[in-house]
């Protein structure tokens, strides 16, 4: 698997967590963005974070391990 594959999955892992938690990261702009890939990039926990999205249809917060937990809530609490 190369680097990038890498990053278009967990890519892929937080843009689902933002969207099931009604987080607009994109809207905060390219830096906040791309710091927030990095942050989900570095997880070691990508296993459980595509099991926790696909059994929640929902969410009300990101799990404890997630490395954008702050953000994504802080985000989704500004809505």
């Amino acid at each position: 698997m190369g680097l990038f594959d890498s990053m278009a999955r967990r890519l892929g892992l937080m843009d689902q967590m933002a969207e099931k938690l009604g987080a607009d990261v994109k809207g905060q702009g390219p830096q906040v963005y791309r710091e927030a890939v990095v942050r989900c990039a570095q997880c070691v926990h990508p296993t459980e974070c595509k099991s926790y999205l696909a059994q929640e249809a929902g969410l009300k917060e990101a799990p404890d391990y997630c490395r954008n937990k702050a953000l994504l809530e802080g985000l989704a609490a500004e809505k």
